[in-house]
């Protein structure tokens, strides 16, 4: 993935799916924590960053990684919190597609 062409579409089940396995590795007291919140993933590295807010989880993770692509969902049961629409990907900065959906 760290080397794909930002002109290139990424393949968007891959990469949820990808997020997902990450966040379901998540200790369940750092999730218990959050619950209600948004979490942004970085798919590489694996690391995850905890916000309020969408913004504020992207924020945190751009600190690390500027430039890198995270995947961003809700904390908890996505059925319970909010819309199937709470996963989202946000690409690095000045990149073609900085919101995927």
């Amino acid at each position: 993935m760290a080397d794909q062409p930002y002109n290139q579409a990424p393949n968007l089940r891959e990469l949820s799916e990808k997020g997902e396995r990450i966040y379901g590795a998540i200790p369940a007291n750092d999730i218990a924590a959050h619950e209600g919140q948004y979490v942004a993933i970085e798919l590489d590295s694996g690391e995850h960053f905890f916000g309020e807010t969408k913004e504020a989880a992207v924020e945190s993770s751009r600190s690390n990684y500027p430039n890198k692509l995270v995947f961003i969902r809700r904390v908890g049961n996505i059925e319970k919190v909010s819309s199937l629409r709470s996963r989202t990907f946000i690409g690095g900065k000045n990149k073609p597609y900085a919101r995927l959906f």
